[in-house]
């Protein structure tokens, strides 16, 4: 009998392992499921990537370093993450060309950490250096408001747009060139057509009437205008959604909180005297997005704050994305709520 007692705790405790280990086979696999990047693969295909709807920026951002196979460019204004910095040297060290465009103010032991294979300029000067823009085998562009540190990519508030465009990636590579050139040559805005959806592309401060557009892109709203922005202090841009508010147009607005108790001070009094609804962002991590998302049918979004640093001295871009697909919408849409849920009333 006391056999059989003790058979039968041994079968109890192999049947519990194996359980046990089912149980966590399956969360490996939803993980594994949730944790799967998706990256543009046809040439009209443009996918949006936020942090706070669940997407894995720095994963993400690894994994087309990873599968480049000719060229990565990068142009950005800070690199300090180890696991986008580990694989830009692996795919330097792998015979592929990588080409860093970073602000001078990136540390040299960063830089050093990429080791002799990668190519780095760095653009010095009293402005900033503030793209944020990456293109994989002249083909696959990367645009977005996330810096390449890990907070940024894990944690801030970022929006990340990628897409296949040879053509757009011959643009970005004119933008590379540019920084070689003792005297600029700016860069006029161009528009592409990516799959059914036109898309523009405008680099600061080349070119000046840049603001003008936003303006306009937010007079011919017809029903809805949600920008979240960490700081905002042009008062032109303020004007102009309050103005669209007075003619009925549904406006919200979110700002980081920390930015707009301090540089955006102004603008975000001027819109909460006139009653339009303004939040700030609850205090945690930093909300860094630069996007406005219009009658959800058009996204601008990009490395450019709505200051005048942004559009008249810093290295900074947009894009504009006409005829949003209904996913995504549904993917701005969540973003939105998430961005809404985690503010309060300014």
């Amino acid at each position: 009998m006391r056999f059989f007692r003790l058979y039968r705790k041994v079968i109890y405790k192999y049947l519990w392992m194996c359980a046990f280990a089912l149980v966590m086979l399956a969360f490996y696999k939803i993980e594994e499921q949730i944790s799967v990047v998706n990256l543009p693969k046809s040439e009209g295909e443009v996918l949006i990537y936020g942090n706070q709807v669940r997407d894995d920026l720095r994963k993400t951002y690894v994994t087309a370093i990873q599968q480049a196979e000719k060229s990565v460019l990068l142009i950005i204004f800070t690199l300090r993450d180890p696991q986008i910095v580990q694989a830009l040297r692996t795919k330097a060290e792998d015979g592929v060309k990588v080409h860093i465009i970073c602000d001078a103010r990136i540390s040299h032991k960063t830089l050093h950490k990429l080791g002799p294979k990668v190519s780095v300029i760095k653009v010095t000067g009293q402005s900033l250096m503030h793209q944020k823009i990456m293109v994989i085998d002249d083909a696959q562009v990367w645009v977005g408001s996330t810096n390449m540190t890990t907070d940024s990519l894990r944690m801030f508030g970022n929006l990340v747009v990628s897409l296949n465009s040879p053509a757009m990636a011959q643009m970005m590579w004119q933008k590379a060139d540019q920084f070689l050139e003792v005297v600029h040559q700016p860069i006029l805005a161009q528009e592409f057509l990516v799959g059914t959806q036109r898309i523009e592309f405008w680099f600061l401060p080349d070119n000046p009437n840049a603001q003008r557009r936003l303006i306009q892109l937010m007079n011919n709203a017809q029903k809805s205008i949600c920008i979240a922005m960490y700081t905002w202090t042009r008062l032109d841009l303020a004007y102009t959604v309050l103005n669209a508010f007075k003619r009925g147009i549904r406006v919200e607005i979110v700002i980081d909180a920390k930015a707009g108790r301090g540089a955006g001070g102004q603008v975000v009094s001027l819109l909460k005297q006139n009653q339009l609804p303004i939040s700030l962002s609850l205090p945690g991590p930093m909300l860094h997005h630069k996007f406005a998302y219009i009658d959800r049918t058009i996204l601008v979004n990009g490395s450019a704050n709505w200051t005048r640093s942004a559009f008249e001295v810093n290295d900074d871009c947009f894009m504009v994305i006409h005829d949003l697909t209904e996913t995504q919408q549904m993917k701005l849409d969540e973003l939105w709520n998430v961005i809404r849920l985690d503010a309060e009333a300014a």
